[in-house]
Protein backbone atom coordinates (compact mmCIF):
# COMPACT_ATOMS: atom_id res chain seq x y z
CA UNK A 1 0.00 0.00 0.00
CA UNK A 2 1.33 3.41 -0.95
CA UNK A 3 -0.13 6.05 1.34
CA UNK A 4 -0.59 9.55 -0.05
CA UNK A 5 -1.21 12.63 2.06
CA UNK A 6 -4.81 12.76 0.84
CA UNK A 7 -5.37 9.09 1.71
CA UNK A 8 -3.81 9.29 5.17
CA UNK A 9 -6.98 10.44 7.02
CA UNK A 10 -9.03 7.61 5.47
CA UNK A 11 -6.32 5.13 6.35
CA UNK A 12 -6.15 6.31 9.97
CA UNK A 13 -9.95 6.24 10.26
CA UNK A 14 -9.98 2.63 9.04
CA UNK A 15 -7.33 1.62 11.55
CA UNK A 16 -9.22 3.41 14.34
CA UNK A 17 -12.38 1.62 13.19
CA UNK A 18 -10.74 -1.76 13.66
CA UNK A 19 -9.39 -2.60 10.19
CA UNK A 20 -6.47 -4.95 10.41
CA UNK A 21 -3.75 -2.95 8.66
CA UNK A 22 -0.19 -3.09 9.92
CA UNK A 23 3.08 -1.44 8.94
CA UNK A 24 5.30 -4.40 8.12
CA UNK A 25 8.38 -2.86 6.62
CA UNK A 26 9.86 0.66 6.75
CA UNK A 27 11.20 1.58 3.31
CA UNK A 28 13.69 4.31 4.10
CA UNK A 29 15.14 6.69 6.66
CA UNK A 30 16.43 10.26 6.65
CA UNK A 31 20.00 10.54 7.86
CA UNK A 32 19.99 13.10 10.71
CA UNK A 33 23.20 14.70 9.40
CA UNK A 34 21.99 14.71 5.79
CA UNK A 35 20.88 17.70 3.72
CA UNK A 36 17.78 15.99 2.31
CA UNK A 37 15.26 18.65 1.50
CA UNK A 38 14.53 21.63 -0.66
CA UNK A 39 17.21 23.50 -2.54
CA UNK A 40 17.12 26.78 -4.46
CA UNK A 41 19.06 28.10 -7.44
CA UNK A 42 21.38 30.97 -6.52
CA UNK A 43 20.70 32.50 -9.94
CA UNK A 44 17.04 32.77 -8.92
CA UNK A 45 17.95 34.22 -5.52
CA UNK A 46 20.13 36.85 -7.22
CA UNK A 47 21.65 37.88 -3.88
CA UNK A 48 18.39 37.64 -1.93
CA UNK A 49 18.12 35.49 1.17
CA UNK A 50 15.65 32.59 0.87
CA UNK A 51 12.21 33.19 2.37
CA UNK A 52 8.97 31.18 2.00
CA UNK A 53 7.40 34.08 0.07
CA UNK A 54 9.74 33.28 -2.84
CA UNK A 55 7.86 30.02 -3.44
CA UNK A 56 4.80 31.84 -4.84
CA UNK A 57 4.26 30.92 -8.48
CA UNK A 58 7.30 28.63 -8.54
CA UNK A 59 7.66 25.06 -9.75
CA UNK A 60 9.32 22.55 -7.45
CA UNK A 61 11.21 19.73 -9.18
CA UNK A 62 10.81 16.47 -7.33
CA UNK A 63 10.85 12.71 -7.89
CA UNK A 64 7.24 12.70 -6.64
CA UNK A 65 4.45 15.22 -6.86
CA UNK A 66 1.29 16.35 -5.11
CA UNK A 67 -0.31 14.00 -2.60
CA UNK A 68 3.01 12.46 -1.57
CA UNK A 69 5.18 12.71 1.53
CA UNK A 70 7.33 15.35 -0.17
CA UNK A 71 4.33 17.58 -0.85
CA UNK A 72 3.29 17.19 2.78
CA UNK A 73 6.66 18.63 3.80
CA UNK A 74 6.30 21.58 1.48
CA UNK A 75 2.81 22.29 2.86
CA UNK A 76 4.40 23.71 6.02
CA UNK A 77 6.83 26.06 4.28
CA UNK A 78 4.41 28.12 2.13
CA UNK A 79 2.20 28.56 5.21
CA UNK A 80 5.06 30.51 6.81
CA UNK A 81 4.72 32.95 3.91
CA UNK A 82 0.90 32.93 4.17
CA UNK A 83 0.68 30.75 1.05
CA UNK A 84 -0.69 27.25 0.48
CA UNK A 85 -0.09 24.30 -1.87
CA UNK A 86 -1.86 26.14 -4.69
CA UNK A 87 0.97 28.69 -4.68
CA UNK A 88 3.39 26.15 -6.17
CA UNK A 89 3.44 23.68 -9.05
CA UNK A 90 5.29 20.37 -9.30
CA UNK A 91 7.54 18.96 -12.00
CA UNK A 92 8.41 15.28 -11.72
CA UNK A 93 12.01 14.50 -12.66
CA UNK A 94 14.73 11.97 -11.89
CA UNK A 95 16.77 12.98 -8.86
CA UNK A 96 20.00 13.36 -10.87
CA UNK A 97 18.18 15.56 -13.37
CA UNK A 98 16.91 17.80 -10.57
CA UNK A 99 20.44 18.68 -9.52
CA UNK A 100 21.44 19.47 -13.12
CA UNK A 101 18.26 21.54 -13.64
CA UNK A 102 18.91 23.53 -10.44
CA UNK A 103 22.53 24.22 -11.34
CA UNK A 104 21.63 25.31 -14.88
CA UNK A 105 18.63 27.45 -13.91
CA UNK A 106 16.01 25.23 -15.62
CA UNK A 107 14.15 25.11 -12.27
CA UNK A 108 14.43 27.42 -9.28
CA UNK A 109 13.47 24.96 -6.53
CA UNK A 110 14.06 21.24 -6.23
CA UNK A 111 14.06 18.36 -3.78
CA UNK A 112 17.44 16.70 -3.41
CA UNK A 113 18.32 13.64 -1.38
CA UNK A 114 21.61 12.08 -0.34
CA UNK A 115 24.00 11.28 -2.02
CA UNK A 116 23.07 13.94 -4.61
CA UNK A 117 23.28 16.65 -1.95
CA UNK A 118 27.01 15.92 -1.69
CA UNK A 119 27.45 16.72 -5.41
CA UNK A 120 25.93 20.22 -5.21
CA UNK A 121 28.04 23.08 -6.54
CA UNK A 122 27.62 25.61 -3.67
CA UNK A 123 28.28 28.51 -6.05
CA UNK A 124 25.09 27.58 -7.97
CA UNK A 125 22.67 26.01 -5.48
CA UNK A 126 21.97 26.38 -1.77
CA UNK A 127 19.96 24.49 0.82
CA UNK A 128 16.79 26.40 1.66
CA UNK A 129 14.72 24.20 4.02
CA UNK A 130 14.53 20.67 5.34
CA UNK A 131 10.78 20.46 5.02
CA UNK A 132 9.93 18.71 8.26
CA UNK A 133 11.84 15.47 8.32
CA UNK A 134 9.88 13.11 10.55
CA UNK A 135 11.18 12.65 14.09
CA UNK A 136 11.17 8.89 13.60
CA UNK A 137 13.34 9.24 10.53
CA UNK A 138 11.08 6.85 8.61
CA UNK A 139 10.23 8.33 5.21
CA UNK A 140 8.12 5.50 3.87
CA UNK A 141 6.69 2.13 4.76
CA UNK A 142 4.76 -0.84 3.41
CA UNK A 143 1.42 -1.67 4.97
CA UNK A 144 -0.41 -4.97 4.67
CA UNK A 145 -4.04 -5.81 5.23
CA UNK A 146 -5.58 -9.12 6.31
CA UNK A 147 -4.96 -10.89 3.01
CA UNK A 148 -1.17 -10.46 3.14
CA UNK A 149 -0.98 -10.65 6.94
CA UNK A 150 -2.87 -13.95 7.22
CA UNK A 151 -4.48 -15.50 4.14
CA UNK A 152 -1.52 -15.09 1.75
CA UNK A 153 1.27 -14.39 4.19
CA UNK A 154 3.67 -16.25 1.86
CA UNK A 155 3.14 -13.56 -0.80
CA UNK A 156 3.65 -10.79 1.75
CA UNK A 157 6.89 -12.36 2.96
CA UNK A 158 8.10 -12.82 -0.63
CA UNK A 159 7.34 -9.15 -1.37
CA UNK A 160 9.34 -7.97 1.65
CA UNK A 161 12.27 -10.23 0.73
CA UNK A 162 12.25 -8.82 -2.82
CA UNK A 163 12.33 -5.16 -1.73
Amino acid sequence: MCLSVKAAPRFLMRVAGGSEIKMVYPSGYWAPEGKNGFWVSKTFLNGRKYSPDLLKGQTIASTAGPGTLISQYVEVEPNKGRLDQRAVAWKTMGVGDILIALENGAVNFGVLIDPFTEKVDPSKVEFCFAGGQPETGVIGAYFFGPKLLKERRDIGEAFVRAT
